[in-house]
C-alpha cells in the first residue's frame, strides 16, 4: 500500500502481506495519536516533524523498512497496545522556506511511518537536548 507524507510532496510505500498480518485491513484511527506507554509523552503533529530518510545501502527487508519492527508496530496500533513515542529534536528556525519542519526524528523511524499509515495526525513524542 502507499501512503503520502502529510507535509511533504511524496510518498512511501508498506508492502501488503505486511499490512494485512498486522490486522491493518480497515482499520479506522479513533484518537489522533497510538497509545503511548510514556503518559509525559506529547502529542506532537506528523506535519511538524520532518521525514526521515534511509540511506540505501542500510540493509532491510523493504526500502528501509524491517519487517518484523514494522509488523509489530502495526499490529500494536490496530490493537490498541501502547508503544513507547518516538524521540523528537528541535530544529533551529533560520529560514521558514528553507526549514519548513520543527522537530527532527532521533528514534522511531517504524512508529513515525506506522502512525502515517494508520491514519493518526499526531505521534506522542518526547523531547531531546542536542548532543544528549
Amino acid at each position: 500500500m502507499r501512503f503520502f507524507f502529510p507535509y511533504f510532496p511524496a510518498e512511501f510505500e508498506i508492502p501488503d502481506d505486511w499490512w494485512t498480518d498486522a490486522g491493518m485491513a480497515g482499520f479506522m484511527p479513533s484518537a489522533p495519536t497510538y497509545l503511548a506507554e510514556d503518559a509525559a509523552s506529547c502529542a506532537i503533529s506528523l506535519r511538524d516533524i520532518a521525514p526521515p530518510f534511509r540511506n540505501a545501502t542500510t540493509p532491510k527487508d523493504f526500502r528501509g523498512f524491517d519487517r518484523v519492527r514494522m509488523v509489530s508496530v502495526l499490529t500494536a496500533i490496530s490493537n490498541g497496545t501502547s508503544l513507547p513515542p518516538v524521540s523528537l529534536i528541535a530544529i533551529p528556525k533560520f529560514d521558514a522556506l528553507y526549514r519548513p519542519y520543527t522537530f527532527g526524528l532521533l528514534d522511531g523511524m517504524h512508529r513515525f511511518f506506522g502512525s502515517i499509515a494508520a491514519g493518526f495526525d499526531a505521534i506522542p513524542s518526547t523531547m531531546r537536548e542536542p548532543f544528549q
